[in-house]
């Protein structure tokens, strides 16, 4: 196994086997798409900000509030790209 690291908004050269990304993201840039090797499959958490809610509903806490002042959430995804590389599908992560 060879793990990688790099600027992931840019093209990254080459194809890999499998992609997982730990932090949570709001959109799929093409890099990486272009960079999921033929038949494999990538693994991302999708997120957006969500207020905290109180026990009397969303609380509208500025930003300044603390590090908890909004959480992100959102579904895990998995991606698969065709063994010809011509088609993707994407569900739930198992």
């Amino acid at each position: 196994m060879e793990l990688c690291h790099d600027n992931a908004a840019r093209p990254l050269g080459e194809t890999f086997d499998a992609v997982l990304f730990s932090p949570g993201v709001t959109h799929l840039h093409d890099a990486w798409l272009d960079a999921l090797a033929p038949g494999r499959r990538m693994v991302l958490p999708f997120t957006v900000a969500m207020p905290v809610t109180g026990p009397f509903g969303p609380a509208p806490f500025p930003a300044s509030a603390g590090p908890m002042s909004t959480i992100g959430k959102g579904p895990v995804v998995a991606i698969g790209r065709s063994a010809d590389g011509a088609a993707w599908d994407a569900g739930a992560a198992r």
